[in-house]
């Protein structure tokens, strides 16, 4: 008869090198970082000024030489459990529906320590930059993590229009021709504005308008020129059935037309965004395709005036690390998360009782609104695209809806003193690196606490001027 007493496991038994690779991320036995499946890899957060962090491990099963070891799961946990929990946090804050899948709709999370939208201290031409850069990156729902650096959604709606209706021959050869030269335009854009960024660095006060008429502009005005030229060529050929595609292609070529202030554009600024509370200088302007937050102007400035000050009742959302295994990622508006990633652990055998909290003086959502640029229901009330369409204009994609920002962002984890023993050694300045997975290598402080836990936290303190987005709601097209 088999014995009911458990043999212990070799395979669970980890000397002094194997902790510490576990503790660092690492594969054991190996120095790199390990790899993920493709729909489980740690997303890779590019905040607004701040380098983009490495993708490390997500932290490993807490471990205890010579002392009473915590249960040890026989799998390791998800690297996006944590960020499904942080995410289903923020979800009430953007939107009442409980399964976002059902209404074509998802939600993306982004660090909550960075840089974010400056407010209204600041310039408006700064923070026309900044939700633009913001709104206007299409995400492809493959992961939860926001990126920046997605597609344009504006690109996206001109490359559409450009790929619908039939191709009879003098129609192709005239289309060809518009996009060789639209191409060109933008090319010329590229090295025209690279030799005025190199002098506006020695002379901010000069303008790009003033750069674009004179001799030094010549170049890319020709080609501008020549694109218009042949895309009434273009137009003429499509005929007056094409019209509603005719007038949406023109507008969004002149989303390419930066130095003027034409309907539907707005100035934004020329440089990059001084960290200083009090900007100086002349910003420069070039002209963008309209993007702002409704309300946000008079939220942020409420905000600024209360910096500071105690707040009487500071927003507290907490994450719910313990339950994140009963939520699921169609909740959340991926789907395919919950087939692709890998069985998630109880995070309670890696964390032990400890919670983790966002604390802010002040929270709210903002609806982005576009103006001209914007086409709802494009697929279905423009005309289909040709069968030879690129693959990426036929697949969905994720347009940003919606903001969530938060003002005196501190993030806070509470962990029992045991488990805090098991993490890396604070840094030369005493700070911890936790959860890289979701904060990069942003520092924690530590903090004693009465009930014999050990508090972390950490926040941007002293830095009034940028409203944090803490996540966006998007809407699939």
């Amino acid at each position: 008869m088999q014995s009911s007493t458990s043999l212990p496991d070799s395979r669970n038994t980890f000397d002094e090198q194997q902790l510490k690779d576990l503790l660092n991320g690492r594969v054991l036995g190996q120095k790199t970082t390990r790899e993920w499946p493709p729909l489980a890899r740690p997303p890779r957060f590019r905040p607004i000024g701040w380098p983009d962090p490495p993708i490390v491990g997500f932290p490993p099963p807490i471990l205890f030489p010579g002392k009473i070891e915590p249960p040890r799961p026989t799998i390791p946990p998800d690297p996006l459990t944590l960020l499904k929990a942080y995410a289903d946090a923020l979800r009430p804050s953007l939107t009442i529906e409980n399964d976002l899948s059902r209404v074509n709709q998802a939600v993306f999370i982004t660090t909550p320590l960075q840089y974010g939208i400056p407010a209204s201290v600041y310039p408006p031409e700064f923070i026309n930059d900044a939700v633009f850069k913001l709104a206007d990156s299409i995400q492809s729902g493959i992961s939860p993590a926001f990126n920046i650096g997605g597609p344009s959604y504006v690109g996206y709606l001109s490359s559409y229009v450009e790929n619908i209706g039939e191709l009879p021959p003098l129609v192709k050869e005239a289309r060809e021709n518009y996009l060789v030269a639209k191409a060109a335009s933008e090319a010329e854009y590229d090295k025209m504005f690279a030799k005025f960024k190199e002098v506006f660095s020695l002379n901010p006060q000069l303008q790009l308008t003033e750069w674009i008429e004179k001799d030094t502009g010549r170049d890319y005005r020709d080609a501008v020129a020549e694109r218009n030229r042949l895309s009434d060529a273009f137009s003429r050929l499509q005929g007056a059935s094409l019209s509603a595609v005719i007038k949406a292609r023109e507008m969004l070529d002149s989303a390419q037309d930066r130095d003027s202030s034409t309907e539907g554009n707005m100035p934004c600024a020329l440089r990059d965004l001084d960290r200083s509370l009090v900007p100086s200088g002349d910003a420069g302007v070039l002209y963008r395709p309209l993007h702002y937050l409704g309300g946000f102007n008079l939220s942020s400035r409420r905000w600024i005036d209360e910096h500071g000050e105690a707040a009487t009742s500071p927003r507290r959302i907490q994450i719910d690390l313990l339950g994140a295994n009963n939520m699921t990622w169609k909740s959340l508006g991926f789907p395919q998360l919950d087939q692709e990633s890998p069985v998630a652990a109880d995070l309670r055998k890696y964390f032990g009782n400890g919670s983790l909290t966002i604390r802010c003086t002040g929270l709210a959502s903002f609806d982005v609104f576009r103006g001209l640029w914007n086409i709802d229901g494009f697929r279905t009330i423009l005309p289909p695209l040709f069968p030879s369409a690129p693959e990426r204009l036929k697949e969905p994609v994720f347009k940003t809806s919606k903001f969530l920002v938060g003002y005196d962002v501190e993030v806070v984890l509470e962990l029992d003193a045991l488990f805090l023993e098991a993490l890396d050694s604070p840094g030369a300045d005493g700070k911890y690196q936790v959860f890289p997975d979701l904060f990069g290598d942003i520092p924690f402080n530590k903090r004693e606490d009465t009930t014999g836990k050990v508090v972390l936290h950490a926040g941007l303190g002293s830095n009034n001027a940028y409203p944090v987005l803490l996540a966006l709601l998007a809407e699939k097209v």
